[in-house]
């Protein structure tokens, strides 16, 4: 069901995609343990979080003040980041943008999102070797 806006437009829109890809996220038998095991997430402290990350690279808010990539690497020295993992989280948010959203910024978030990715794994792997 997409969005009456169609396209990612405002905080509300980044706030219902990252709540609908959470819910998804949290059961899925791959990559949920991540959330509720490895680091048990407070959504209520979290979302805000990912929401002002996000706000910042759709709507250019400049809201986010933190270092994803240092957060990830302490992630999987407890629980290892599989490239299946990363591949996993991507798929489920492009599902995620594609259910709700369409449109310049959908797409930018979906690329965005593939880069994220990459940059990530390769960052995680660099620190494995320290």
């Amino acid at each position: 069901m997409k969005n009456s806006s169609e396209d990612l437009a405002t905080i509300a829109d980044v706030e219902k995609l990252v709540a609908a890809f959470y819910a998804q996220a949290m059961e899925d038998e791959l990559i949920g343990l991540f959330f509720t095991k490895a680091v048990p997430l407070k959504l209520e402290e979290h979302l805000p979080k990912i929401v002002k990350f996000w706000s910042t690279i759709l709507l250019d808010t400049n809201d986010y003040r933190d270092n994803p990539m240092l957060k990830h690497i302490a992630l999987s020295q407890k629980m290892k980041i599989q490239e299946s993992h990363m591949t996993r989280w991507l798929s489920l948010w492009k599902s995620t943008i594609d259910n709700l959203y369409e449109g310049p910024k959908a797409d930018l978030a979906k690329s965005r999102s593939e880069q994220i990715g990459i940059l990530m794994l390769r960052k995680i792997r660099m620190s494995e070797a320290f």
